[in-house]
C-alpha cells in the first residue's frame, strides 16, 4: 500500500490479520534531505462466535436452521448429510427444512485466516408423528355381509381385526373400505391397527358394532 502522506495520520482500512512494516519517506526538496522510518505491527485475528441453534420438532413440521453470528454473510450449514446455505443479516439468519424422523447434529462449517473463531453445533431430535386413524363398522342384521371403513391421516397399509377375522385394509386418499363377509348375531369390536413406520408411530383405535337377528 503507497499512499502520498499530507498530515500526520493516515488510515489504510481492512487490512488481514498479520504482520507488517510500515515505512515513511519525506520528500527530498531544496531544503530537506531526504529521510525515512520503518516500523513493524500486527494485526491480531478477531475472536468471534458463531453458534447454531435447532429446537427439537415432530416428523412434518420444519426444521428451522438458526444462526447467530458475530458477523454477518453466508454460512454452510451440514444437517445430517445436506449441506444448507444460510445468510447472516444483522447477526442472524435461518434457513428451514423438512427432515425424517431421527437424531440430527447441525454444525457450522466456516474459516477465515482474519478470525479466531468459536463453533457451537447443535443436536436435535425429529420425533415420529402420530397417525389420526379410526374404524366404522355400522350394525347389521343376520347374513348381510358386515363391512366398514378405515379413516386415517396417513395413507398406507392397516390392519383390521374383529375377533377371529383379520384383514388388511389399504388406506388411499385417507379412506379404506373392508368387508369381512357374514358374522354371526353378537356384539363385536372391530380394532384397526398400524404397526408405525420410519416417520410414524404405531397406533390403533376401536368401533364396537353389532349383527342382530333377521325379522
Amino acid at each position: 500500500y503507497d499512499n502520498n502522506v499530507t498530515s500526520d495520520t493516515i488510515i489504510v482500512p481492512n487490512l488481514d490479520a498479520g504482520n507488517y512494516t510500515v515505512t515513511v519517506t519525506n520528500l527530498e526538496t531544496f531544503n530537506i534531505t531526504k529521510s525515512s522510518d520503518s516500523k513493524s505491527f500486527r494485526v491480531l485475528k478477531r475472536s468471534i462466535n458463531i453458534t447454531v441453534v435447532v429446537e427439537d420438532n415432530v416428523y412434518g413440521e420444519l426444521s428451522v436452521i438458526n444462526v447467530i453470528s458475530d458477523i454477518d454473510g453466508m454460512f454452510s450449514v451440514n444437517v445430517g448429510n445436506q449441506q444448507l446455505l444460510v445468510g447472516v443479516r444483522n447477526g442472524y439468519g435461518n434457513v428451514m427444512i423438512n427432515l425424517d424422523a431421527g437424531n440430527y447434529t447441525a454444525h457450522v462449517n466456516y474459516t477465515d485466516d482474519n478470525y479466531d473463531i468459536n463453533m457451537t453445533g447443535s443436536s436435535f431430535a425429529v420425533y415420529k408423528a402420530d397417525v389420526a386413524l379410526s374404524v366404522e363398522v355400522l350394525d347389521r342384521v343376520y347374513t348381510a355381509d358386515v363391512e366398514g371403513n378405515v379413516f386415517a391421516s396417513v395413507d398406507g397399509e392397516y390392519t383390521v381385526v374383529i375377533g377371529d377375522n383379520i384383514v388388511h385394509v389399504t388406506v388411499l386418499n385417507g379412506i379404506g373400505a373392508f368387508n369381512v363377509g357374514i358374522l354371526n348375531v353378537g356384539k363385536y369390536v372391530a380394532s384397526v391397527i398400524f404397526n408405525g413406520s420410519d416417520n410414524y408411530n404405531a397406533g390403533i383405535n376401536e368401533s364396537a358394532f353389532e349383527v342382530t337377528q333377521s325379522g
